[in-house]
């Protein structure tokens, strides 16, 4: 019955779509109706400041639409059908930042509404996996190629993703990433820095001599524990007096594609940011505040790179996971180099690995950063173009000429 009303439904509103005239009105989403962040928030926030824009926010959380009424801005959902039905129909530019657009009933393909892709990431690799149940390499590059425009933050990465997703050039633009803006003031950087109030928030101990380890694991396509627990000698309770012993917090995120199959619990030192129970959670918000990153192949670490930071990886399933069909590695020069070739930070290997790296890197801060600072600048040079400072405004440029045609 409910396939049954979807396509009695798609058929009203089909010729509607071509009928009813498009405004001002800007929809707005994450790549979940139940988060609030990424490129597509910090745009909607700059945007939303804009009066000659109707900007809206798509979502299903309660959390995220007591913040935006709070905020004064705009959102829809399905809970109130009628005004997300009308706002489909008069919206002359959709944006996202995952690979799919919302698009209830196929309102909004039509030749009169231009959908943007801001781009969810941007790092040395391309991953287009065949994931059983969930999607084909075929569906993702099919759901991509519905967008008018995608950026990329640098010329280079735009060439070799559209050869990944097979992306027509004249479908591409280089903006930088409106999540990545705060990075270029460094006043605003270093007062985040100093007060550390998303860390205070998980954990009241933090103090002003407190150090900050954050743990970005991206997700595989196949079965996997928090790649932590693959550490040689890896003992949870261990690591927790070892980071109460030297006054650090550790706090880690998740992929929200597919999570591992064990996770570290919270404990005195260590904090899961399950965006599930905090859909306001902005990782690159919280990297203001943060001194090491620990990371694998997640594109966190591209944006990281713009602090001058350290880092540090964990890969104990590196051979796995490059041989894994459908993951591209995309090499800063065409020397035949590989991912750990230019990684801008140690690698840890074993647990006490990991613990003597993070406290070198902390009892030594700068001779660290200094002796990766080439790394990180090649690492930019390729997948971010530090000349975007004002990403959104770039964005907000095309959405104007959009509107203008």
């Amino acid at each position: 019955m409910k396939y049954i009303i979807k396509y009695i439904l798609g058929l009203i509103f089909y010729p509607l779509k071509y009928i009813v005239p498009k405004n001002n009105t800007v929809i707005i989403s994450s790549n979940s109706p139940k988060v609030y962040s990424g490129n597509a928030r910090y745009l909607f926030e700059y945007l939303s400041e804009k009066n000659s824009l109707n900007v809206i926010w798509y979502t299903e959380s309660k959390l995220i639409k007591s913040h935006l009424i709070a905020k004064k801005y705009k959102y829809i959902t399905l809970k109130n059908p009628i005004k997300l039905i009308y706002n489909l129909l008069k919206a002359k530019v959709v944006i996202n930042d995952g690979d799919a657009y919302v698009n209830f009933f196929n309102i909004l393909d039509n030749p009169f509404t231009q959908k943007i892709c801001t781009f969810h990431g941007c790092a040395a690799k391309a991953a287009i996996y065949d994931v059983d149940g969930i999607i084909s390499p075929d569906e993702q590059r099919e759901r991509l190629n519905k967008f008018d425009y995608i950026n990329f933050p640098s010329d280079a990465s735009s060439v070799k993703y559209a050869e990944a997703f097979n992306i027509l050039q004249d479908k591409i633009f280089s903006a930088g990433f409106p999540r990545c803006d705060q990075f270029f003031d460094k006043e605003l950087v270093t007062k985040k820095y100093k007060s550390k109030p998303i860390a205070r928030s998980f954990a009241k101990d933090v103090n002003d001599d407190s150090r900050i380890i954050l743990y970005t694991p991206t997700w595989r396509p196949y079965e996997y524990n928090l790649p932590l627990f693959d550490l040689d000698n890896f003992s949870q309770d261990k690591f927790n007096d070892w980071l109460k012993e030297n006054n650090y917090y550790f706090f880690y995120t998740i992929h929200t594609a597919i999570k591992p199959n064990r996770l570290l619990q919270d404990s005195d030192r260590i904090r899961y940011i399950d965006l599930n129970n905090h859909p306001l959670f902005d990782v690159n918000d919280f990297m203001n505040e943060v001194d090491v990153l620990l990371n694998d192949y997640s594109a966190t670490s591209t944006d990281f790179a713009l602090l001058d930071r350290a880092q540090l990886f964990c890969m104990p399933d590196y051979d796995i996971y490059w041989n894994y069909d459908g993951v591209s590695f995309i090499p800063i020069d065409d020397a035949n180099t590989s991912y750990r070739d230019m990684l801008p930070g140690k690698e840890a290997l074993n647990y006490n690995q990991l613990t003597d790296m993070i406290k070198n890197i902390c009892d030594d801060y700068e001779t660290y950063v200094l002796q990766y600072k080439s790394q990180s600048a090649d690492i930019l040079n390729k997948f971010y173009n530090i000349k975007n400072t004002k990403s959104a405004n770039n964005i907000n440029k095309l959405i104007n000429k959009i509107l203008h045609q």
